[in-house]
């Protein structure tokens, strides 16, 4: 992690990314706490609602820009740019604090969000290039753990602020409410200040230089983000993953102000945020755990279903835990699956990415992303409207949080099993993984190894950049106590009477560009040395159709 800090930029792109957050989020809050302030009941949450989509919107329409600005300028400079922008943004904003115009306040935290989303592709892209790539990962998760802690500190300091402001008053109107709470508007013009002049640098450290020059504008920029987007399905299946707890985390805070009130009889408007803001130290808590779950070159992609059956039982608990201690420890769980979810979802669309286009495929995830968040809020603030208990609306998120769970244990159960393979050797033995850049990141590619343990397939798998299938005899394949494992781990059953086909299987396997391994020994090894090979994998390589891209490592 020491060398980590050492990167050029990184430690001052965490500090701009943490002041960014806590402007974008403070203002956010006194919105939302001012409605707290003056409303209840549906017509709160149609607000809060309200309040999200504001925020959501522009990654969706911004798409287009903030992909080009990302991949043809160079990201430092964005970055600054984008810190320059706000600091005028965040003038008019104190302004309308200062006069009592609430939804004046409230119009402005549009174009405050936009540049939240030119702000963020950018921010991504400079830290895979100023990364490398086998401390990604952990890259992600102290840039994740950064933002939710800008967070955390955010809501903590602004409830207490707004009830510092607000202590003993009432009011008619949400105007009379923003008006007191200039001094925060003042403040967060200060941070805004703080982060154009500490992003300054960043243009001339190395990293965030441009990466390509699109001539393409408008429509046919959206084009193709999404194309790639939809045309990569590891890209696409972690672009929902993300989608779907955004989605669910945007919902819950929409609707536990309420279900807390009618059901806790929780009306402080400080415990709310805190209980909420809990879910934040959370993420810190999994985000940190996720970088220390990974291995180099490789992705802690078991650590997904871990994460989702954690956010799925920690919401079936709120409805049972409902002392304030119980309600923040459930929040901090599902801040802390939260983060084992993010972190490996975020490096993976990285690592995937084609690095030219990184921030058109990091704009066009978020309006995926998004799009899905603002589904799921409009669908809320609708129930809302018609007088839908609030109860039920918790209960549908938990419905959801159900579906993400078995969605996420039928796309990654190689994920599952690395993990399980991971705990296991782990508490034995310490792996040291060298080589692992010599396994192609994409094509076929079949692995010929030596069979000197009956561990050699474990170590394997867990080295491997990328997921590997394994070959096994028929007879052992069927032996009903571990066929359903070896279902699950997509192993390649072959037998003598079946050759031919046996090994016209393991080709189509290598066409379609899977990494399949094979001991070609054919049998362990008794005595350390390397036995006589088998030319069942000649053959098999001699079946690849021409023009197939497969290499043999």
């Amino acid at each position: 992690m020491q060398n980590l800090w050492r990167q050029p930029g990184f430690a001052r792109l965490n500090l701009v990314s943490f002041l960014n957050a806590w402007v974008a989020l403070g203002h956010m809050i006194t919105v939302q706490n001012t409605i707290f302030a003056v409303y209840d009941g549906p017509q709160q949450v149609a607000l809060t609602g309200l309040v999200s989509v504001i925020v959501l919107l522009p990654y969706v329409f911004m798409m287009g820009p903030a992909g080009r600005w990302s991949d043809t300028l160079p990201k430092g400079r964005v970055l600054r740019v984008a810190a320059a922008v706000g600091i005028g943004l965040m003038a008019l904003i104190t302004v309308a604090y200062a006069l009592g115009w609430f939804w004046v306040a409230l119009a402005l935290m549009l174009p405050l969000a936009i540049q939240t989303a030119v702000f963020a592709p950018a921010r991504f892209g400079y830290l895979r290039e100023g990364v490398p790539t086998e401390q990604l990962t952990r890259g992600n998760g102290v840039l994740q753990a950064v933002i939710v802690v800008a967070m955390l500190v955010t809501m903590f300091v602004h409830a207490l602020l707004f009830d510092l402001l607000w202590a003993g008053r009432t009011a008619a109107s949400p105007g009379e409410v923003i008006a007191w709470m200039t001094p925060i508007g003042a403040i967060l013009l200060t941070i805004m200040l703080l982060e154009w002049w500490i992003a300054r640098p960043l243009e001339r450290m190395g990293q965030g230089a441009a990466s390509a020059q699109i001539g393409i504008s408008g429509m046919a920029v959206v084009r193709e983000g999404m194309a790639r987007l939809f045309g990569d399905p590891v890209i696409l299946g972690c672009t929902f993953g993300l989608a779907a707890f955004w989605a669910l985390a945007q919902g819950l805070v929409a609707v536990y102000p309420s279900w807390a009130e009618d059901n806790l009889g929780v009306t402080h408007v400080t415990q709310v945020q805190l209980t909420v803001a809990s879910s934040g130290l959370g993420v810190v808590i999994g985000s940190f755990l996720a970088g220390r779950f990974a291995l180099p070159g490789r992705v802690p992609t078991g650590l997904v279903p871990v994460g989702a059956a954690g956010i799925a039982l920690c919401l079936a608990g709120l409805p049972l835990l409902t002392t304030p201690i119980g309600q923040i420890l459930l929040f901090t769980g599902l801040g802390t699956f939260g983060g084992l979810l993010v972190v490996p979802l975020e490096t993976l669309i990285q690592l995937q990415a084609v690095p030219a286009r990184l921030g058109l495929t990091l704009a066009a995830s978020n309006v995926v992303r998004n799009f899905v968040m603002i589904g799921l809020l409009c669908a809320t603030m609708g129930a809302a409207l018609t007088g839908l208990d609030a109860r039920w609306l918790l209960g549908a998120l938990m419905v959801i949080a159900v579906a993400g769970l078995v969605a996420a244990l039928r796309a990654l159960p190689h994920a599952l099993i690395t993990l399980l393979l991971q705990l296991a050797f782990g508490l034995r033995y310490r792996l040291q993984v060298l080589g692992h850049e010599l396994v192609p990141k994409q094509g076929g590619v079949l692995l010929l190894g030596n069979h000197v343990t009956w561990i050699d397939w474990a170590l394997i798998w867990l080295s491997s950049p990328r997921p590997v299938r394994f070959v096994m005899s028929r007879p052992l394949y069927r032996r009903w106590y571990w066929h359903w494992i070896l279902k699950l781990a997509r192993v390649l059953p072959i037998s003598p009477q079946g050759a031919h086909g046996s090994m016209r299987l393991i080709a189509e396997c290598l066409e379609r560009g899977e990494v399949v391994c094979v001991f070609p020994e054919g049998t362990l090894s008794r005595h350390g040395q390397l036995n006589p090979l088998r030319p069942g994998f000649q053959r098999t390589l001699d079946l690849i159709a021409p023009g197939a891209e497969v290499q043999v490592v």
